[in-house]
């Protein structure tokens, strides 16, 4: 559908920025670069996983639970592209999730780009 509406709206002319998202991963068209989720239901589920960790050790505090987190990359992107190569190769059990709880020796942000630091073959 994301694409459908980059089509439409390139169609339109329309002469001020409009933001089109895709979720759980659309098919990559470089006709129509879009912003696409790198969330959906692995990766977040992953992030909450190692959230609940933090809540149940007391590391994350009840005022520190409520967490905005920015899921969106462009489709053009070097860390998209390099992520959902490995989705499609199924090489999720490589990917360290623990890294993004904040009791980790290493933590880091949740971010594509350090979902794709977090990857240990």
């Amino acid at each position: 559908m994301a694409f459908g509406a980059k089509k439409a709206l390139l169609a339109a002319n329309i002469d001020y920025p409009i933001l089109i998202g895709g979720i759980n991963w659309d098919v990559d068209d470089i006709h129509y670069p879009v912003n696409l989720s790198f969330g959906g239901h692995v990766a977040l589920g992953a992030k909450s996983l190692a959230m609940l960790k933090d809540i149940n050790s007391k590391t994350i505090t009840i005022d520190k639970r409520h967490h905005v987190i920015d899921i969106f990359e462009s489709s053009l992107s070097s860390h998209y592209i390099k992520f959902t190569h490995r989705l499609s190769q199924k090489k999720l059990e490589y990917y360290d999730f623990s890294r993004f709880s904040l009791s980790s020796n290493r933590p880091l942000t949740f971010t594509i780009e350090n979902m794709n630091k977090a990857f240990n073959p």
